[in-house]
């Protein structure tokens, strides 16, 4: 990938929004992968990786879900990581829900990004639903400590975590239908 001089520039200074924003969405989260050493070089790591995980139109079942985990967990200042997201919704412990659609590693039901809203785990779950089987919600309760950092940006009270324990919520298709028509009204 080419870099333009603007993109240089933004880099140089350390500003991870304006330096990502001139990368399609889809390709954010590969290229910090990829590069994390120079970013966090730079101290922009934690900024850098809440732009890319958060800013896909798609998701991000192309990245092995260990290599991000060892990221947030062990290369970023997780201070640094909370300030890049949004103040948490309250002290928690949070409800959280994930939805999900597909076989093996479509699936991802131990993925990252996880919602404080039914309606949007629902909305997920049914979004590939003529592509993929099989689509389903999970539930988990996560403490602050478990949470990497959560925003709101998108109207999707994403926190970024990786629960210890989830389960399945009992929801008929229709029903997930229904609450994922829910979400798109509001």
């Amino acid at each position: 990938m080419r870099l333009t001089n603007l993109g240089m520039r933004a880099f140089r200074r350390g500003n991870a929004d304006s330096f990502m924003a001139l990368l399609d969405n889809t390709v954010c989260l590969p290229f910090v992968c990829r590069w994390w050493r120079e970013f966090q070089q730079r101290g922009i790591l934690e900024r850098a990786l809440v732009y890319a995980l958060t800013s896909s139109r798609l998701n991000n079942f192309s990245m092995e879900p260990a290599t991000l985990e060892r990221l947030l967990a062990v290369e970023c200042d997780r201070k640094k990581l909370m300030a890049g997201g949004t103040k948490l919704p309250g002290g928690g412990p949070f409800t959280v829900y994930r939805g999900v659609s597909g076989h093996s590693a479509q699936r991802r039901i131990r993925g990252l990004s996880w919602t404080g809203s039914l309606d949007v785990a629902c909305w997920f779950a049914m979004r590939y639903a003529e592509t993929l089987p099989d689509p389903g919600v999970y539930k988990a309760t996560v403490g602050r400590n478990e949470i990497f950092f959560f925003t709101d940006d998108r109207k999707e009270c994403e926190f970024v975590c990786r629960p210890k324990r989830y389960q399945r919520v009992d929801l008929a298709m229709d029903e997930m239908g229904m609450r994922a028509l829910w979400r798109d009204e509001t």
